[in-house]
Order: structure tokens, then sequence, then C-alpha cells
């Protein structure tokens, strides 16, 4: 019986509705890869939790971008855990964003590029992805990406569209993961 856990990567250093222009587009086109704030992952996580989560846990599949491979790190730290880095894991890679959508703000920003991984979600080659991620779930794993790709899994995980998750809490939170068992939500946020 499998035991995965699905989770974001620990928060950054500099939170992503805050950067200029030019900076989004780096971090969207994956030019950049900055790194998580460390004192504040420190702060948020509990180790007696993650210790009780991870019981059943036998690896941690985590995605090469720097903030995730850190988070992995650190809980791989605390529990022993090994980390296996899986490239489709991967945050979603996007192309453009238009300078008009930047000027409006997070939310018009969030709305545009979840309009793009709506679109990406439906590609054969994103559909293949997606199963080859969801065979990952059946094994005891933690498994630990980014936002983008992570809604994407959840929208086929839980049957939900993905334009339902994006004001739904649970799906925008750092550190907020699913059992894949039974779809019960998790966090190991204090």
């Amino acid at each position: 019986m499998s035991a995965s856990i699905i989770i974001r990567h620990a928060e950054t250093k500099n939170k992503w509705d805050e950067l200029s222009y030019s900076a989004l587009l780096k971090l969207i086109r994956q030019e950049i890869d900055p790194p998580i704030d460390t004192s504040m992952l420190i702060k948020q996580i509990d180790d007696k939790q993650v210790l009780n989560l991870m019981k059943k846990i036998k690896v941690i599949y985590v995605s090469p971008l720097k903030r995730a491979l850190q988070t992995a790190e650190y809980i791989s730290a605390k529990t022993g855990i090994p980390i296996k880095i899986i490239p489709e894991l991967r945050e979603v890679r996007f192309n453009a964003l238009p300078l008009c959508v930047h000027k409006k703000g997070k939310e018009a920003i969030r709305d545009f590029l979840i309009g793009q991984i709506i679109k990406k979600s439906e590609k054969k080659s994103m559909k293949r992805r997606v199963n080859y991620l969801i065979e990952l779930t059946k094994e005891e794993a933690l498994i630990i990406t980014n936002s983008f790709l992570m809604r994407i899994l959840f929208s086929e995980l839980f049957r939900k569209k993905i334009s339902q998750l994006r004001r739904d809490r649970r799906f925008t939170n750092y550190l907020t993961g699913f059992d894949c068992k039974n779809g019960k939500q998790l966090t190991f946020m204090m």
C-alpha cells in the first residue's frame, strides 16, 4: 500500500510577485534558479512532524531545480531518506509574459500563467510526463516539485480542473501537500 506525499518546494528568498518584469521573465523561462530561504524553512518545518510523516517514505523524488533540491536535502538530512532527482518533476517552462499583464499585478500574472498551463496540460507530451509522475505516486515516496507542475498533478490525481485549484489555499501554500492514497491534505507548516 503506497503512502506517497507530494509537496511544493520551500519558500524562496525573493517572492515571485515582488520581482521586476525582467527578473520574473527569467524565472518563468528557467533562466534563473533562486535558492530557498533557509531561515524560513527552518522556522516552517516542525522536525517531529516531518519525522512522523516520513515513517513510511522510502525515497524522496525531487525536481532538479535548486529550490526543490534544497528542500529535499533539508528533509533528507533530518530523516536519512535518500534523494533521487527526477527531471520530469521540473517546473513547467513558460516562454512569455506580456508586460501589460505584469503591470496588472499578482492575480493577473497568476491567471495568465494558469491559462498557459491549462493549454500545456492538454498536450500529449505533458500527458505522458504526468502519467509517468503519477506512477511515482504509487511508491512510498515524498515527491517535491514546483507550483505549476504540482497543479497539473493535483488536477489529474484528484480529478479537479486546474482552474478550480487556483484560488484554493491548499494548492498555493508553501510546503503543503497531499497523501496520494486518500487525498488527505498534509502540511509541514507550523
